[in-house]
C-alpha cells in the first residue's frame, strides 16, 4: 500500500487510481461511527431511559437493529477495507443497502405520519443521501480490490524429492 493509503487525513488527488478506495474507506468509517453513536443515543433515550416501560423494548430493538449493530459492522468493514478485503466491500454494500431501506422508510414515515415536522424529514433526506453516496463509493472501489482467492494462497502440493 502506498503512504497515502495509510494516512487518510490528506485527500488523494482526483487522478490517483486509489482515490475511490480511500473515499470508500473514509465514508464507511464515518457512516459507521455516526450510526453507532446515534444508535447508542437512541438506545439510551428511547430504550433504557424511556418513562413508558411498555415501549422501552421497542426503543432498545430499534436502536440496536437499525443503527448500533450496523454502525459497528460498518466500522469493522472499514478496517477490513483498509487491508483491501473484497468481502468487506460486499458486506458494507449489503449493510448500507439495508440502511438505505430503513432511511427511505423513515423518510416516507416522516412525510406521511402526523405530526409532519421538517427536522425528521431533513434528517431522513440526509440519511438517504449518505447511504447512496456510500454505495457509489463502494461500487467504484470494487475493481480495485483483489479477489481473496488470488491474494491468499491455499496449500501447495509439493512433490517429494529423493533427498527429502
Amino acid at each position: 500500500m502506498t503512504n497515502a493509503m495509510t494516512d487518510l487525513r490528506h485527500p488523494l488527488p482526483p487522478s490517483d487510481p486509489l482515490r475511490p478506495l480511500a473515499l470508500a474507506i473514509r465514508s464507511t468509517r464515518l457512516l459507521g461511527f455516526c450510526s453507532a453513536v446515534f444508535g447508542l443515543v437512541f438506545l439510551l433515550a428511547f430504550g433504557y431511559l424511556n418513562p413508558y416501560r411498555v415501549y422501552a423494548g421497542y426503543g432498545v430493538a430499534m436502536g440496536l437493529i437499525i443503527w448500533f449493530i450496523p454502525g459497528v459492522l460498518l466500522m469493522t468493514c472499514a478496517l477490513q477495507l483498509h487491508h483491501r478485503r473484497r468481502g468487506a466491500a460486499v458486506g458494507a454494500l449489503i449493510i448500507t443497502g439495508a440502511h438505505a431501506l430503513f432511511a427511505i422508510a423513515a423518510l416516507v414515515g416522516s412525510c406521511t405520519l402526523s405530526p409532519v415536522s421538517p427536522i425528521p424529514i431533513i434528517m431522513s433526506v440526509l440519511w438517504v443521501a449518505s447511504t447512496i453516496q456510500l454505495i457509489v463509493h463502494l461500487r467504484r472501489s470494487l475493481p480495485l480490490l483483489a479477489q481473496d482467492a488470488e491474494r491468499r494462497k491455499g496449500f501447495e502440493v509439493r512433490m517429494k524429492r529423493n533427498g527429502d
